[in-house]
């Protein structure tokens, strides 16, 4: 997939899909283990989720963020709104890489 609806996939597929499962439904159901387990795991099993060594460590940080985020307000809506944010500021940038060269990384860094 390519354009618009790969956008639309890693704009607001991931977030809302992602954070239903990595979130919601894992968090929940390891709870009774421990909040630093079920943290740690499911921000381990999201850094996997994104199938490249590249990305692992960062997602890894964020899935914990995003945990940590889910627990402390009870609302899975703060998260998504967060890895929306994240999915969206990155696509633009890649859009802009695109269409104006590697130069735009510089420019968009300093714009976000």
């Amino acid at each position: 997939m390519n354009g618009i609806p790969m956008l639309l996939v890693a704009m607001i597929g991931a977030p809302v899909f992602e954070k239903l499962i990595f979130r919601k439904f894992f968090i929940d159901r390891l709870l009774p283990f421990g909040e630093k387990a079920a943290v740690i795991f499911t921000a381990l099993l999201f850094g996997m989720a994104h199938m490249n060594a590249g990305q692992f460590f960062l997602a890894f940080l964020l899935g914990l963020l995003l945990a940590l985020v889910y627990l402390r307000t009870g609302n899975i809506l703060y998260p998504m709104a967060l890895h929306f944010m994240i999915n969206t500021t990155a696509s633009l940038d890649a859009i802009g890489c695109m269409i104006f060269g590697d130069v735009f990384d510089t420019i968009w860094l300093i714009l976000v």
